[in-house]
């Protein structure tokens, strides 16, 4: 099997288990990648692009990602834990079994992207944009609740000074 190896920061990324804690990931582009079973804690992605890339069975805890953007990803398998997403992209993206709690979505764009099967808990998604493909695994449920098809419910709040998870 050949091993896809990624140099950041001294930190390398290769398809067989990972842990990274505390470092700085930026102005990084990264493309036809896999990351496959990482745990990534309290790791900060800013302006990092990830384009044709496999980021699955990985865990994102309390992890940060800033102006990133997520081009015909494929997150099947991956959970977001107490994270915070900020004015990230998010392009043709899949996102089948993959679970989030306590994670924030500020000023995020969906475009042609699936949510299936997946459970969120206690999200926020404040002044996201989600195109009509995205939508279509929407339903509205209540007049603040928004339910992605085969998802629990999660919260969809527009508080303007949203507090980020620490």
């Amino acid at each position: 099997m050949e091993t896809a190896i990624i140099e950041m920061n001294k930190v390398m990324i290769t398809d067989v288990y990972a842990h990274i804690v505390d470092e700085v990931i930026s102005s990084l582009e990264i493309a036809d990648e896999q990351i496959s079973g990482g745990k990534f804690e309290n790791v900060l992605f800013e302006n990092v692009t990830f384009s044709n890339c496999t980021i699955q069975a990985s865990a994102f805890i309390k992890t940060k990602f800033i102006d990133c953007k997520f081009i015909n990803c494929n997150f099947s398998f991956s959970k977001f834990k107490s994270c915070n997403l900020i004015a990230c992209m998010f392009e043709n993206c899949n996102f089948c079994i993959t679970n989030s709690l306590n994670s924030n979505f500020l000023s995020c764009r969906f475009q042609d992207s699936e949510w299936k099967h997946g459970a969120f808990r206690n999200n926020e998604l404040v002044e996201c944009d989600l195109d009509e493909e995205t939508l279509h695994h929407i339903e509205i449920d209540g007049e603040n609740t928004k339910t992605l098809s085969d998802l629990e419910a999660f919260p969809l709040c527009a508080i303007p000074e949203m507090q980020l998870v620490a």
